[in-house]
């Protein structure tokens, strides 16, 4: 494929912007590109102009915006309309996560947002150019975009594409963002305003910085090693039945699954290990590449010294010839007044001294001679010693101009070497990565190897026991195995593929997931209760069950993980909230609610709730990933609905009362690791919101007796007889209002 680079300087001490090192022109299918210059004669370029006040209007911009976040979609509305082009979209990169998530747009279609939603390496899903191009630090412009296979259509009318530009945002010592731009012109970034677009890039990496001062650093939960649960799959005793063999399967393969993603981490850290050896390799060169220019320019400078100390030499002689000609010119003066003398003295009739007077005479005349070719002399000295002068002044100029140049070369090569030694850093920060992961690889590898042994145990001794069906002694509730911390399946639309058994006709059912007994006397004939204890057996006894709704005690042990494996089983029943007071018979009533795991995935999150939304449905969001809620934020208000996002525990309390919210998305992270007095909090609403809520790994039980202390909670509670005729009497979709 053809392409053109042109270097790029980002200016010297730019602590925040842009570092677009290189631009590349990616040209792509030249048959066209006749038909592309026809079409773009009369076509206005992009000029550097147009960009002049950008910058100054994403300043005030980012000053008049009420928030941090709300600030984005503005700035690029302005970006768009001052490049010329008809729609954009702004992507944040999650360094953490290799993730690039779609922010906000304006004008790109719905093929082109759900390509950009989230984009990772290799992934098919997503378009992948603007990741690359921040990776690589790179501006990359496709001419003739509609004709490209490689660019999805990011308008309605795909045909209309011409031009796309995809611009990295970045410091110095990170990877913020990538800016996309689509024109329906051809031709459009132009090389020169691309130079002239890094000042509105920098002020757009600003605000990116902001956004993520403002959401605070998200510490992620330590999830717990896949390779564990397959461990202790295969470390049951033996006589367990055939669903807890299929259990330690599953198990098996989550870990294959995880050293299949810790090699392919340590396959990526390799990549960008070599990466950072090739550039510090060519940084190396280009250092001692400056170094022999500065050796040159210092030897030229010497020599240009050693010419001056010759014409100093020079002016010192031109100096003793005026010292001469002053004294030739004196001496002239005294023969011209002899002379006259003589003169007078002949004329007077003197004649005995006639022959001193001839000679006197004789002698005059040579001295007028003398005189005149001291006076040429002096004449050609004079206008040696202009032109040395001359030439002694251009000679310093030059000088001037070599010790300029010298200071600049030395200034790039101080540059250099500061990067040198950065990528030298990296490089090194790179090989401790990958070396880690590689020795986390190898445990995961020899976990697997141990957990395959006992499966192979395991299957022998259930062999040997024949046909015969060998049921454990059941444990007691507080005894039963509870899934293990950390291992939440995310939401995905396909989960919702399968349908769960239909209860036959009769009294509904509804099956509490909990440990506490008490529940089931919360029933009657017509509703009753039957409690289902957290642990990997609840997926089948729920498929068996097949109850009408399910009732999820938050703060039960295990009741969450349990709830995603349920999930993840393709168990389709409706799950509603709650959370109990210990020993008191009584609980806060929730919406329905969804599990979902890190990194939130907005497709997936906006699928879980398609059921339940409409345009103009209020939403709360709540957690410290800023991208993600800010990604998830676009996807949702595409939608029609209003969504309003907090960034701590405070700001999450005062914005339920006036929000007062159909739907809520609640990260458990949020800052001050208090979540769970965000989620409590929706029992005080009426009705309260359905919920995705996200975590893994957190203690529920400690956090949510934490926020129980509060009085106002307490005083929310109801009987358990209540929260189960509220389930029962319930719909689907939350109140409007």
């Amino acid at each position: 494929m053809p392409a053109r680079r042109v270097p790029a300087r980002t200016p010297a001490g730019a602590g925040v912007g842009t570092a677009v090192a290189k631009i590349a022109r990616v040209v792509m299918f030249k048959a066209a590109q006749a038909t592309a210059r026809t079409e773009s004669a009369g076509a206005r370029r992009w000029e550097p102009v147009a960009l002049a006040g950008l910058g100054a209007q994403l300043q005030e911009i980012a000053t008049e915006a009420a928030a941090a976040e709300d600030a984005l979609e503005p700035a690029l509305q302005a970006t768009v309309q001052a490049v010329g082009a008809v729609a954009g979209a702004l992507c944040l990169y999650d360094e953490r996560r290799q993730l690039l998530r779609l922010a906000v747009e304006t004008g790109l279609s719905e093929e082109g947002c759900r390509r950009l939603r989230a984009v990772r390496g290799n992934d098919p899903s997503g378009w992948d150019i603007p990741l690359s191009g921040l990776l690589n630090r790179r501006v990359y412009v496709m001419e003739n975009a509609a004709q490209h296979r490689y660019v999805p259509p990011l308008l309605d009318d795909a045909a209309a594409m011409r031009a796309v530009g995809c611009f990295p945002l970045a410091t110095r010592g990170a990877l913020l963002g990538s800016l996309v731009l689509v024109a329906t012109r051809p031709h459009v970034f132009e090389d020169r305003g691309v130079r002239a677009l890094q000042e509105p890039l920098r002020e757009l990496a600003k605000m990116i910085l902001a956004v993520r001062q403002r959401a605070g650093s998200a510490t992620a939960a330590p999830a717990a090693p896949a390779a564990a649960a397959a461990g202790e799959a295969a470390a049951r005793p033996a006589g367990l039945n055939a669903p807890h063999a299929a259990a330690g399967d599953a198990a098996l393969a989550d870990s294959e699954r995880a050293r299949e993603a810790l090699a392919a981490e340590v396959e990526g850290l390799r990549g960008r290990v070599g990466s950072a050896e090739a550039a510090l390799d060519a940084a190396r060169a280009t250092s001692e590449g400056l170094r022999e220019e500065r050796d040159r320019l210092a030897a030229e400078a010497d020599g240009l010294r050693a010419e001056i100390a010759r014409l100093a030499e020079t002016a010192a002689e031109a100096d003793g010839l005026r010292r001469r000609l002053a004294e030739a010119e004196d001496a002239m003066a005294r023969e011209g007044q002899r002379r006259a003398e003589l003169e007078r003295a002949m004329a007077g009739g003197e004649s005995a001294r006639e022959e001193e007077l001839r000679r006197a005479l004789e002698a005059a005349r040579q001295a007028d001679e003398a005189r005149a070719a001291a006076a040429s002399a002096a004449e050609a000295a004079r206008a040696a010693v202009a032109e040395r002068d001359a030439r002694a002044v251009r000679l310093g100029a030059e000088v001037e101009g070599l010790r300029a140049s010298l200071a600049r070369a030395q200034e790039i090569a101080g540059e250099q070497v500061a990067e040198r030694d950065r990528l030298a850093r990296e490089a090194e920060l790179a090989k401790a990565r990958a070396a880690a992961l590689e020795e986390a690889l190898r445990v995961a590898q020899a976990e697997r190897d141990a957990a395959a042994g006992r499966e192979r145990e395991l299957r022998a001794q259930l062999e040997a026991a024949g046909t015969a069906r060998v049921e454990p002694p059941r444990p007691a509730p507080s005894e039963r195995p509870i899934a293990p911390a950390g291992r939440v399946v995310p939401i995905t639309a396909s989960r919702r593929l399968g349908a769960s058994p239909q209860r036959a006709a009769g009294p509904r059912l509804v099956a509490v997931l909990d440990t506490d007994g008490a529940w089931e006397r919360a029933g009657a004939e017509d509703r009753p209760v039957t409690v289902v204890a957290p642990g990997p057996d609840a997926a089948t006894r729920l498929t068996q069950l097949a109850p009408s709704r399910v009732l999820v005690n938050l703060a039960a042990p295990g009741a969450f993980d349990t709830l995603a494996v349920v999930r993840a089983a393709g168990v389709d029943v409706r799950c509603w909230g709650c959370v109990v007071v210990p020993g008191s018979g009584r609980a806060l009533r929730l919406g329905m609610v969804e599990p979902a795991g890190r990194p939130i995935d907005a497709e997936a999150v906006v699928a879980a709730l398609a059921e339940h939304a409409a345009s103009g449905s209020r939403v709360f969001t709540a957690g410290a990933d800023g991208d993600a809620l800010i990604s998830l934020r676009q996807a949702l208000s595409r939608k029609g609905m209003s969504v309003s996002i907090a960034w701590d525990t405070k700001q999450a309390t005062d914005l339920l009362g006036v929000v007062r919210p159909h739907l809520a998305v609640i990260d458990l992270e949020l800052p001050p690791r208090d979540g769970f007095g965000v989620v409590a909090r929706l029992a005080l609403l009426d009705p309260p919101p359905h919920l995705v809520l996200v975590g893994g790994g957190e203690d529920f039980v400690g956090g949510f007796a934490a926020a129980l202390a509060d009085p106002a909670l307490g005083g929310a509670a109801v009987p358990f007889e209540t929260v189960v005729r509220d389930v029962l009497g319930r719909g689907d979709a939350p109140a409007r209002g």
